[in-house]
């Protein structure tokens, strides 16, 4: 009998639900499983969140952490089945750490104070090999350690440093686009700032892969050597997620108490914060020219330009009252640096809202807007910017931004983590907000090059006299850089310059000029810096967290001409001399010009916006020193100074002299120029007394092109004051083209160093540096040469070297206590026809720097020539080359440790070294032929020669090694003139 449908349909029915029975256990139970788990995190983080942390006040909500914890266990589960077709390669570094278990589980036991101790971990290192590391949770706010990815602190040993690095973060991207932390890094080191080093990296825990990260090096004295700056205190003031008192201030620039040290001048008391409390102090008083010259004695007026640029950029708010400051403090040029730290550029909530236009000025501290009274800053700030963008650097910036988007897009595909504020993202949403990222740094980058490049509007009329002055006008942003006046006729005199304006109070200010001015022809130069004003503007709300708006407004000056004297003073009885004034140009950073525009009248305006207007440049006349001075006390010699020969300067006990203008001190052979003790000039009636003196001290720019040539000095010391140290005899702090010849210094006191130079331009020729107390000569972060000078009986070293490229020739070193020469921490030197002898140590080179010796003397010594590794911030010693050099007489020829390496050519030995790997002798080398060269050709180390494009930046250090280099005579081995 026949069948129909209903029953066979009723009876496959049941068929299917009782598979679905039997095989509903595996469908309901990873379901169950994963609500289950997305229940628990879900309470868990809310709980911890929301309810016991309170992050940012209630920011974080039940809807949000359930949304974020559903979304990515949807995406492990896409990510776990996509894996499994293979991974496309990846641009981006890896880093790869291993943490066990337990320790990780120590870090989320109780977040987010848990995660601030130290646990044990493994760190895979670029060689691959393993070291042990300690890691913990950085960072205040939650998106830091509440999401999947967590940001991670990486603790290496002191032997053991990645990529240079002791300490380094592992960040978790805090906004939409993920790798703008990286670029704000990037955009900082266009601008010359102290930065740390950042790149964007692939991070592996445990063989699981947790995402793209910031790779950031961690704020310490390590980031100030990759500088070349000297160490020096480090002060941060980050008061969020701190605790707050009632009554306690905290305006981190009203209050020392709220900052502290992150890295530490060890020459002073570690609590000692005398700079810091003057820079508070001098904000603390109301604004005036005294306050403004104040700050510029205190902070690089430069340095902080730049970083309004970056700030000004990257439209960041981060730098407020309250938080977020990294303050460098150099001892020797004794000024404040910026630094750049956690910058959150181009943030979400700072980027410009519809119908707005980019913020020009970013005025977000006290310190901010006490630098916006100073013109100097405003000068330095539009340098920046427009060398920004007339260098083409916006484009290269441009051009990383697409470089990241590349690099970043595969592993941006696998990252299990990608969130913004605790709200999960996909790739896709990531790419979106890539593209408006772009879309607004573009934005920016147009309209602040339109603000600042713009030119200004220029008028002028006639002065009071309606001849020989100017009323001149500026209104717009872009200041002026200096002035072109047409004159009548061509001037028959020289001619000076008066500026005047009116202060706040509407009261006359005059400014000297005539030091600035130039003629030529029928026209007059004058290099001023002029700007307009820039003052709130009532039209634009004030928002919450952003910097106040600001428009220009006009700046009105005057300029009378007349003539000046030999002297340099003005003369009031030259006016019929004085051309007329019948044309004025503008001339802006870059040179480009704006003509003025004649007008009928323009009306005074007080400059009621800026306290330092402008500053005076008076015609610079030295004065003359001769005969027989006396020296007390601490001088402080602004002047330009012109010493005669036969002069003496008899100094007083703790007398120095401070020279912050241009010294010439011309002595001859005949008539020396002797700096001495004043009571070596006393009869054995009166009694010497104390004979030791303080310093001479070179300081600034304002001291370049100084010279000092026969002069003898002896048993002075050194100076130490509040906020500033000399630690020589005579020192030279920050000053280019310094020429030292046929001078000699013995027997100083009390101090590390007879002579010292930082951050300075010099040479020394025909000197003698006698019984120093320790080092005879010290050179840190300094380019120069040592040309036919002698070091005899030094303390400690002869020559000590820091961060320098030195150049030492036909110079003998003998006696040294420690190092004849100590090439130390990232050095470049080369040594040509030199003697050391007698030394303990020949020549020591250290922690990454190179030392080069051809046709030396290396003689008597317990070590010939010493490399190791000293100072663990390096992670690598020293690197020798050594032609056509002899030694003899050495109790060790040439030791070097296995991070260093010394090659020898063709060199003569009493006792050869042995060779291992750090030290490589070639054939050519022997013992003997202790004259004649066995290889009687130039040749140098491929090593060596491959450094030079990285060592010899400066093209003068370049031409004068080149120089030295071919005087060199590869036909002899050891001194020339010695054989």
């Amino acid at each position: 009998m026949l069948t129909t449908g209903a029953p066979r349909s009723r009876y496959l029915g049941k068929a299917v639900l009782r598979a679905c029975w039997r095989w509903s256990l595996f469908v309901t139970v990873p379901i169950v499983a994963v609500f289950g788990l997305w229940l628990f995190r879900t309470g868990t983080k809310y709980v911890d969140l929301g309810l016991e942390y309170e992050a940012l006040g209630g920011e974080v909500n039940l809807r949000r952490v359930a949304d974020f914890e559903g979304r990515s266990l949807l995406r492990d589960i896409r990510l776990a089945l996509q894996v499994k077709q293979g991974q496309p390669a990846r641009p981006l570094r890896t880093v790869e750490l291993f943490i066990p278990g337990a320790s990780e589980a120590r870090l989320d036991s109780d977040l987010p104070f848990s995660g601030r101790e130290y646990v044990p971990a493994s760190l895979v290192y670029p060689d691959g090999g393993v070291g042990e590391v300690k890691v913990r949770y950085r960072g205040d706010h939650y998106w830091h350690w509440a999401g999947r990815k967590k940001s991670i602190r990486v603790k290496t040993k002191k032997e053991a440093l990645f990529n240079g690095m002791r300490s380094f973060n592992l960040v978790a991207p805090k906004l939409p686009e993920q790798f703008s932390a990286y670029l704000s890094y990037f955009l900082a080191g266009q601008l010359d700032l102290i930065a740390p080093r950042a790149e964007m990296i692939d991070l592996y825990v445990n063989g699981g892969f947790r995402g793209v990260h910031l790779f950031l090096e961690q704020m310490d004295e390590t980031v100030l050597r990759e500088h070349d700056r000297m160490p020096g205190d480090i002060y941060s003031a980050d008061i969020v997620g701190d605790d707050v008192y009632r009554g306690v201030p905290t305006n981190v620039f009203t209050n020392p108490g709220l900052w502290e040290k992150v890295a530490v001048n060890n020459h002073f008391e570690a609590d000692d914060d005398a700079p810091l409390r003057a820079l508070l102090e001098a904000l603390g008083k109301p604004p005036s020219p005294e306050r403004s010259a104040r700050l510029r004695e205190l902070v690089d007026v430069d340095a902080f330009g730049r970083f309004a640029a970056f700030r000004t950029l990257c439209q960041s708010e981060h730098y407020d009252n309250v938080h977020n400051w990294r303050l460098y403090y150099d001892p020797w040029k004794n000024r404040f640096e910026p630094i750049v730290w956690d910058p959150v550029g181009w943030g979400i909530e700072w980027r410009p809202k519809p119908n707005r236009r980019t913020r020009p000025d970013i005025v977000s501290s006290l310190l901010d807007r006490a630098l916006m009274r100073d013109g100097a800053f405003l000068a330095a700030r539009q340098r920046a910017i427009e060398g920004f963008f007339q260098s083409g650097q916006d484009q290269t910036f441009l051009a990383e931004l697409d470089r990241m988007t590349r690099d970043t897009a595969p592993s941006f595909r696998l990252d299990p983590g990608l969130a913004y504020k605790l709200r999960f993202m996909r790739a896709d949403e990531v790419d979106l907000a890539i593209v408006i990222y772009r879309y607004f740094v573009q934005m920016i980058f147009d309209q602040l090059r339109e603000d600042y490049l713009i030119p200004s509007n220029l008028a002028y009329t006639d002065g009071a006299s309606k001849k020989n002055d100017v009323r001149i006008e500026i209104d717009g942003r872009r200041p002026l850089f200096g002035l072109a006046l047409q004159l009548d006729r061509v001037p028959e005199r020289t001619l000076g310059a008066t500026l005047r304006f009116q202060d706040e109070s509407g009261a006359v200010q005059e400014r000297d000029l005539s030091g600035a001015m130039s003629q030529s022809g029928s026209e007059a130069g004058i290099a001023v810096f002029l700007t307009g004003q820039l003052r709130a503007d009532p039209d634009r709300p004030i928002e919450p967290g952003i910097s106040p708006p600001l428009r220009p407004a006009r700046g009105v000056y005057e300029i009378k001409l007349h003539t000046v004297n030999a002297d340099g003073s003005m003369d009031a009885s030259g006016v019929e001399a004085v051309p007329a004034i019948v044309g004025v140009r503008g001339q802006h950073a870059d040179g480009s010009e704006v003509r003025g525009v004649r007008k009928e009248s323009i009306f005074p305006a007080p400059f009621t916006a800026l306290s330092a207007v402008a500053d005076d440049h008076p015609i610079r006349r030295a004065a003359v020193w001769e005969g027989t001075r006396v020296c007390r006390g601490v001088e402080h010699v602004m002047d330009d100074v012109v010493i005669r020969p036969g002069t003496v300067l008899e100094m007083e006990p703790g007398a120095s002299l401070v020279f912050e203008g241009r010294l010439v001190a011309a002595g001859t052979e005949a008539a020396p120029i002797l700096i001495r003790p004043a009571s070596a000039g006393r009869s054995a009636k009166e009694g010497a007394g104390d004979l030791t003196w303080g310093v001479i001290a070179l300081r600034g720019a304002g001291a370049n092109g100084s010279s000092l040539t026969h002069v003898r000095m002896n048993l002075g010391s050194g100076l130490i004051e509040p906020l500033a140290e000399y630690s020589a005899m005579l020192s030279i702090h920050h000053v280019e083209d310094v020429t030292i010849s046929r001078c000699s210094f013995r027997d100083n006191r009390e101090v590390d160093d007879m002579v010292h130079a930082v951050y300075s331009k010099v040479r020394f020729e025909d000197c003698d540096f006698t019984n120093s107390l320790r080092d005879a000569l010290d050179l840190d972060v300094t380019e120069g040469a040592v040309v036919r000078c002698s070091f005899l009986k030094s303390g400690n070293d002869g020559l000590d070297l820091m961060t320098s490229q030195i150049l030492v020739e036909d110079t003998w070193i003998e006696g040294s206590g420690d190092k004849g020469i100590s090439v130390g921490e990232n050095t470049d030197l080369l040594t040509v026809n030199a003697a050391i002898k007698d030394c303990l140590i020949g020549v020591q080179i250290k922690d990454r720097s190179r030392a080069v010796l051809y046709n030396c003397d290396v003689v008597g010594n317990q070590k010939g020539v010493d490399a190791i590794v000293k100072n663990w911030r390096y992670g690598s010693g020293g690197l020798g080359f050594l032609y056509k050099s002899a030694f003899s007489g050495n109790v060790s020829t040439i030791d070097a440790d296995r991070d260093s390496m010394v090659r020898i050519h063709d060199c003569y030995f009493d006792r050869a070294p042995a060779p291992d790997r750090s030290v490589f002798v070639d054939r050519h080398s022997g013992t003997e032929h202790p004259v004649e060269a066995h290889h009687r050709t130039f040749l140098r180390f491929p090593e060596d020669k491959a450094l030079d494009a990285d060592r010899q930046e400066d093209p003068g250090a370049a031409a004068a090694f080149e120089a030295a280099w071919r005087g060199v005579d590869p036909l002899v081995r050891g001194r020339k003139g010695t054989q």
